[in-house]
């Protein structure tokens, strides 16, 4: 791998927009959904009961019990190196902004600022009836008490601001105006499979290069791209040394 090559691209960079998915945050924990023992592949939940906000509004019990597993597994998660190396690229102001996948919440966690969340975030929700919000800190703290997710106040269902099947993707000109804007397109952890993420690739110009690091395949079709076939955590120890000058191992 030339991460001194990649390091180039990153430092002489002004505008780097990131794309990111499940991979960045399985080493903290967070399972990939559609990953080997992901929740789609396992069978432990319906994936139609639990996030098609059709269903979710005629029994919520089915994403209540999905919630507290995954409400415990974020409360043990940290962000990874690569997390905390993209939230270097913004104290550094070099980033336009992180687009992700993922509903964890880890890139605000790392420090990022400005990120689209396109698949909204567990980080904060909502009473479906009195649409009174609750912070993540709140929901955990209903769901320790009262094992379920219903509002304090009007006892409607708490959802978390994660988009269901049936519900809007968010941020998509926001995001699509950040890859037009930059100046190099990062992409991590991710095989760009999935709506709406995989078409933000073909807004980026055709003077920009791409960056993609990922384990197995991507589908992707520039001629600018440039792939790292490499573990996320040992390629954000790598861009740490040659981009940064710093030393946080392998």
């Amino acid at each position: 791998m030339n991460y001194k090559y990649i390091a180039d691209l990153i430092s002489n960079a002004k505008r780097i927009t990131v794309i990111t998915g499940a991979g960045i945050s399985t080493v903290s924990g967070i399972p990939d959904f559609r990953g080997k023992t992901g929740i789609y592949t396992t069978g432990e939940y319906d994936p139609y009961k639990t996030f098609d906000i059709d269903y979710f509004k005629k029994d919520p019990s089915y994403f209540q019990k999905f919630a507290k597993g995954f409400i415990e597994i974020l409360e043990k998660a940290n962000p990874s190196k690569m997390h905390r190396f993209i939230s270097m690229l913004e104290s550094k102001g070099k980033l336009e902004a992180v687009i992700t996948q993922n509903i964890d919440g880890l890139h605000k966690k790392a420090g990022n600022k400005k990120v689209y969340t396109v698949h909204g975030t567990i980080e904060h929700g909502h009473c479906l009836k009195c649409h009174k919000t609750y912070t993540f800190k709140e929901m955990k703290g209903i769901y320790l008490n009262d094992k379920n997710l219903f509002c304090n106040i009007c006892g409607g269902e708490i959802k978390p601001d994660v988009v269901f099947f049936g519900e809007q993707v968010m941020f998509i000109n926001e995001s699509i105006n950040a890859v037009r804007n930059c100046d190099l397109l990062l992409i991590c952890g991710t095989s760009l499979q999935i709506a709406p993420v995989s078409i933000f690739p073909y807004y980026v110009r055709p003077d920009v290069g791409i960056i993609v690091i990922n384990i197995g395949d991507v589908i992707i079709d520039n001629r600018n791209v440039v792939r790292i076939n490499d573990e996320l955590e040992r390629a954000a120890a790598m861009l740490f040394k040659e981009v940064f000058n710093e030393d946080i191992g392998d």
